[in-house]
């Protein structure tokens, strides 16, 4: 995966772990849910990808987020 491309998933998990606001922490973490579901699914595809899916599978017990 080209740098870019790693960078453009990795900013939804960013920007949810440095929201400040209250109210758009629940968005954010939303988003960035949603951006490593879709990851997960571009990993489906047989690649050597398996210790990337490993580490986005590590995500939330990492972050201390539910699944």
């Amino acid at each position: 995966m080209f740098s870019s491309q790693r960078e453009k998933r990795a900013e939804p998990d960013i920007i949810a772990l440095v929201e400040l606001d209250r109210k758009k922490v629940r968005v954010r973490i939303v988003l960035a849910r949603d951006a490593i579901r879709e990851r997960l699914r571009e990993l489906e595809h047989p690649r050597d990808y398996h210790g990337e899916e490993q580490g986005i599978e590590d995500v939330p017990d990492n972050c201390g987020l539910e699944k």
